[in-house]
């Protein structure tokens, strides 16, 4: 679905100017002229991200405020444009700072990464907080430790300041030595890529999707300080997975205040990884398929629903039942039955999103919910499914082979309205089963959307 921005400018023409290239990029942009109008806009309408020009909006601290403040309800990543010639060390309540004149390619490429750093968190948080819902997860406590940070730069690059209230362990190592650097130096919280003096920089960024690949280094923030004027290598660095960029190097304080802020934010996704991670072994699964159960999955549709409320988006749900599954179980056994669970779980999750839930919802039926999936994406994820699982047969270990179909009921719900999450999730599901006997009615292997979905 398209993404949607708050923009909050007190100059028309900036603002339309703005917006026309956003609405280019494929966003929802809701336009503002002061800060009180921006938190009218949000709180009709959830955005992605929020945008204020700095430069008509001498003070940009209240609707950054709102959206930072604890316990941080909303998560709504903050972009400000600073003026030309401002100090633009980034303030601490904003996402990222866009110098002025802006350059529409690292505009674009630095909302697109502030909002999938925010999607990132919304899922880990959405699944943290079911399992402690479910008394599965303890809340952990987070312990001051120095953070260990590698900065790669180039053979002739003299090494950065910082000031003196940095506290973190650092390695430096030469850039094109910094591969085999991490070779036995464990998990880093931060690299920082210093490309000031290499004029191979775009060749150099390759290095991004290496240090993603590494076991030390995959979910470490990465810092990639770029030559001034290098704002098309800059986005590109963002597009290949860049934390943050800078243009030139900040000053030592403030070089200091964004080393600090990401990891912090490493360790903050590393806290929920590991919520998470705790959870889901203690979690009651289904233990046949290894998926998620039903009392799992009510929890979670429910925490998907209060989203939904939220963001004004739309959920699918869709359960799923494997076709004369009776018949082949009192053919070929119980084993046999077994292992077709097994198989049609796996298919299913290979063709779903890391954000979808899968669950077995009691003998061979399963359940999948999709956040933020219209109805017309939702079908053709549910008919995708029908024919990944009837395209190939399953072969036993004796080499039999049994061929399988489902049957798909789908419903999609928007804003709970007036009714409990309860209430909703207990009306979709009904809906999406009457609609799953509709699909059984016309022959099976075929997908039926239920009339009250919106």
């Amino acid at each position: 679905m398209a993404r949607r921005v708050v923009l909050i400018d007190g100059t028309a023409s900036s603002r339309i100017l703005l917006s026309s290239k956003l609405r280019a990029g494929g966003y929802i942009v809701d336009q503002a002229a002061t800060e009180a109008e921006g938190l009218e806009r949000i709180s009709e309408h959830l955005p992605d991200a929020v945008i204020i020009s700095d430069d008509s909006v001498p003070a940009p601290t209240q609707v950054a405020a709102i959206l930072k403040s604890p316990p941080r309800p909303l998560s709504v990543p903050v972009l400000v444009i600073a003026p030309s010639g401002a100090d633009t060390d980034e303030p601490s309540l904003a996402d990222a700072v866009i110098p002025c004149p802006v350059n529409e390619t690292l505009l674009m490429a630095r909302l697109r990464s502030v909002i999938r750093v925010r999607d990132m968190e919304e899922e880990l948080l959405l699944r943290s907080k079911t399992y402690r819902e479910l008394g599965l997860a303890e809340a952990q406590a987070e312990f001051a430790v120095q953070g260990k940070v590698l900065c790669a730069s180039a053979p002739d690059q003299r090494p950065f300041h910082l000031s003196a209230s940095s506290a973190n362990t650092w390695n430096w190592v030469r850039i094109d030595t910094v591969i085999a650097t991490l070779d036995g130096c464990g998990p880093q919280d931060l690299v920082v890529l210093d490309l000031r003096g290499d004029l191979a920089a775009a060749s150099t960024l390759s290095l991004l999707a290496e240090l993603r690949c590494r076991t030390e280094t995959r979910h470490a923030c990465i810092f990639v300080v770029l030559p001034n004027g290098s704002e098309d290598l800059a986005a590109m660095a963002l597009d290949l997975g860049a934390s943050d960029i800078a243009l030139g190097l900040p000053p030592p304080a403030a070089m200091t205040a964004r080393v600090e802020r990401l990891i912090k934010q490493k360790r903050r996704f590393e806290r929920l990884r590991r919520q998470a991670s705790d959870g889901m072994q203690l979690a009651i699964t289904d233990p046949l398929t290894g998926l998620h159960n039903r009392r799992y999955a009510m929890s979670h549709l429910e925490a998907m629903c209060q989203r939904s409320g939220r963001s004004r988006r739309p959920f699918a749900l869709m359960i799923l039942d494997l076709d004369r599954f009776k018949s082949d179980n009192d053919t070929y056994g119980h084993a046999a039955g077994d292992a077709v669970l097994k198989a049609v779980a796996h298919r299913l999750q290979d063709n779903l999103r890391s954000v979808d839930l899968l669950a077995r919802f009691g003998g061979e039926e399963f359940l999948v919910a999709m956040p933020e999936t219209s109805e017309t994406e939702a079908h053709t994820v549910a008919e995708r499914l029908c024919r990944k699982v009837a395209e190939t047969c399953i072969v036993l270990d004796d080499g039999r082979q049994i061929a399988v179909t489902l049957s798909i009921g789908l419903a999609v719900r928007g804003a709970a309205g007036a009714d409990s999450a309860t209430d909703v999730v207990k009306k979709a599901l009904q809906d999406a089963d009457q609609a799953l006997y509709g699909s059984k009615a016309q022959g099976r292997n075929t997908v039926t959307i239920s009339f009250r979905a919106a």
